[in-house]
């Protein structure tokens, strides 16, 4: 009978994902969407040489310098292969990621919560999760594997199940295959064997070290270097200067931490109740003050330029609430890091709901250092911190706030959070849609060279009409030519030489009433990318983008 229940609630999350995800399903392809399908679209007849095409990027021109393993595009190729480059359909095909995901929250949140719908549903309406399954980025796939891996190895673990341990191996062999930054469950998990003196579970984390060691000896006898050796070197080298590098990325998670997950007020209320959070709400609105006030005075000197004041209070908001997010975390799990480390040393046994708050936090602020030391310039990039979000955010309600109505609390804030959610959802749709419909139907000449400068989903369709991309430092375009410039996709100038050569005969702006944006730089929404700004989202009505349109004159 339980069994019978636990199925229909499994069935009710999976048809309220895919119900969702069918608003979206038309949505044309988005910034990187781009790089999984050329990437797909080379592996339908060369799979086995997953980056051995040309791929024109912001720094380079071969496919070799894209970031992520191949497994996602080698899913796509197949969907490609048979039905196209077809939007519907590959949007359809993500879908399994996305419903893994959510079976695999609850699975999750069922060992260390009383709550696991309740969890899932949180997870499903959060702005990242939701504008993210619309996408064919890996960032929801990699969270599928992510998830599915510690449901099933922490099972394996708890009930002594070398099958389920070995099966959790193979997702995070899997899950490494999408995106390296998976490589955090096997330290993650090998604590939780240690914590619960499990030592011989351990042996299996082998499997995915040796799964990555042969994945990259594999790149080097194609390439002759190791493609995770590549990525990092990229990483680090967008670290400089390092301090500074570090203190604008976790400017960046605190901002998503306090404005993508949930709507900031359930941050904040009813937490401010119990006297003392009070002082460190009130300091976090201090910092976030003063980190507001050098926000106006250095924006100045920003590509995206100085914030306004309704910009610069939504900050505010976005700071306090990530900032006191971690103070409650870190109140909460205080005096367990105490009996912890003196019963781990000795031989005391450790309380079981002590060791499952140790490894949570582990996964929090692991994933915290994890993006500031390496990725943190985009919304999605804190996608693997959701679960363990939502389930310290249950846990410290159930726990603290027995008082009130939870059942209501929770209901108002999924029904706020996936409305802020579907409002995001709907301007990124806006924005992604606006190039295909700029491609397919402009008044360029049609009888005269076109050239364009920008990348993503601008690229995407300005390929698929037989436009030509304007490469790096190119002076190729000749007299009489077109050049058509996204200033949002097109973070890369115009050659100085190429420059002193073209006219600017037309702008063409996107503009619509819609009163959010996600990412724009007037608005200085930055959820792709903070290049646009601090901010998940904005409340404006600024264009969408401005194509500019060049004559080369001579």
């Amino acid at each position: 009978m339980k069994s019978d229940k636990e199925w229909k609630k499994l069935i009710y999350l999976i048809l309220l994902v895919v119900f969702f995800n069918l608003f979206f399903i038309n949505k044309a392809f988005h910034i990187d969407d781009f790089h999984f399908i050329a990437m797909a679209r080379h592996m339908v007849n060369d799979p086995i040489h997953p980056y051995s095409f040309a791929f024109e990027q912001l720094s380079s021109s071969n496919a070799t310098s894209i970031t992520d393993p191949p497994l996602i595009p080698f899913y796509y190729s197949f969907f490609i292969k048979y039905f196209k480059e077809s939007e519907p359909v590959l949007h359809a095909s993500f879908l399994l990621f996305t419903v893994m995901a959510i079976v695999s929250i609850y699975y999750v949140a069922k060992r260390f919560t009383k709550k696991p719908l309740i969890a899932s549903i949180l997870l499903i309406s959060t702005p990242i999760f939701f504008l993210m399954s619309h996408n064919l980025m890996v960032d929801v796939p990699t969270l599928a594997f992510f998830l599915a891996a510690i449901a099933t190895y922490v099972h394996g673990v708890d009930k002594d199940s070398h099958a389920m341990i070995f099966v959790a191996s193979f997702l995070i062999s899997l899950g490494i295959l999408t995106k390296y930054s998976n490589f955090v469950l096997i330290p993650l998990l090998a604590f939780y064997s240690l914590s619960n003196r499990k030592y011989k579970s351990i042996l299996f984390l082998v499997f995915p070290v040796t799964i990555t060691l042969l994945w990259s000896y594999y790149t080097i006898r194609l390439y002759g270097s190791s493609h995770l050796g590549f990525v990092l070197s990229y990483v680090y080298s967008n670290l400089t200067p390092l301090a500074f590098s570090f203190f604008v990325r976790f400017v960046n998670i605190i901002t998503n931490i306090g404005g993508a997950i949930l709507v900031p007020i359930f941050l904040i209320y009813p937490f401010i109740l119990k006297r003392e959070n009070k002082i460190a709400y009130s300091i976090s609105i201090l910092i976030a003050l003063l980190m507001t006030i050098g926000l106006y005075i250095f924006s100045a000197k920003f590509i995206s330029g100085r914030y306004t004041l309704l910009q610069l209070v939504l900050f505010v908001i976005f700071v306090t609430g990530g900032l006191s997010t971690l103070y409650l975390f870190f109140n909460y799990i205080k005096k367990d890091f105490i009996i912890f480390f003196k019963s781990f040393f000795g031989k005391n046994k450790i309380n079981n709901k002590i060791v499952d708050n140790i490894f949570l936090f582990g996964w929090f602020i692991g994933t915290v250092l994890f993006n500031v030391m390496l990725i943190s310039y985009a919304s999605r990039y804190i996608i693997l911190l959701l679960p363990v979000f939502i389930i310290f955010y249950i846990k410290i309600l159930e726990e603290q706030f027995k008082n009130i109505n939870l059942n209501k609390f929770f209901a108002l804030c999924i029904m706020f959070t996936f409305t802020l959610s579907f409002l995001m959802a709907i301007n990124d749709y806006q924005l992604a849609n606006s190039y295909k419909v700029f491609a397919e139907n402009n008044n360029l000449p049609k009888n005269t060279k076109i050239w364009y400068n920008g990348f993503h989903g601008f690229q995407y369709y300005m390929d698929g009409q037989g436009y030509e991309i304007l490469k790096r430092n190119s002076n190729e375009p000749k007299k009489g030519d077109i050049i058509v410039r996204s200033v949002l996709q097109a973070p890369r100038q115009i050659s100085p030489e190429l420059s002193k050569r073209i006219k600017l005969i037309n702008k063409i702006e996107f503009n619509n009433n819609f009163p959010i944006r996600v990412f724009n730089i007037d608005a200085h929404a930055g959820f792709y990318s903070y290049g646009a700004g601090f901010l998940p989202f904005s409340i404006s009505r600024a264009k969408l983008d401005t194509i500019e349109v060049y004559e080369v004159v001579r």
